[in-house]
């Protein structure tokens, strides 16, 4: 167990871009473009014609107020880990706890968010594969996991 809670902290010390220099929290650098990649791709698709680009624009809208809630309170204790895993706790953390309370109220918020994004993305499938695009879906986000959210909804 504890060699599995040093891997984890040392993959998501490797994961955040750690600190800024006055301690603010910060979202974590491979979140930040991971959700970069996701607009971007989705911005392309919104050029295309209907059916793909009127779906990939009702995706791009809901992801984009769905990222804007992660990267305004969700993601930001993420970057305490590292230092939480080493034993690390200091009153410079007392913004993260209150973070963690606003997180627990939006939950139900946020899962509702998930399961539109997740539909909105198997529409913009559903319209891709009704086009001449082929082998085009694989990266959209969700399109793996369909059956387990839309099943748990």
């Amino acid at each position: 167990m504890r060699s599995f809670i040093l891997t984890s902290a040392l993959l998501i010390g490797l994961m955040t871009t750690g600190n800024a220099a006055d301690g603010a929290l910060q979202v974590p650098q491979s979140l930040r473009l991971q959700h970069e990649q996701i607009t971007d791709r989705l911005v392309a698709y919104t050029k295309h014609d209907a059916p793909v680009g009127v779906a990939a624009t009702k995706a791009l809208a809901a992801i984009n107020r769905h990222y804007e809630k992660e990267e305004q309170y969700v993601l930001l204790p993420l970057a305490l880990l590292p230092r939480i895993a080493r034993g690390e706790i200091s009153k410079d953390m007392e913004p993260a706890i209150a973070l963690a309370s606003r997180i627990q109220a939006a939950l139900p918020e946020l899962e509702k968010d998930h399961i539109q994004i997740t539909s909105l993305m198997n529409e913009l499938i559903e319209a891709g594969n009704k086009t001449t695009m082929t082998n085009w879906c694989g990266w959209l986000p969700g399109s793996q996991l369909k059956a387990s959210i839309t099943s748990r909804s």
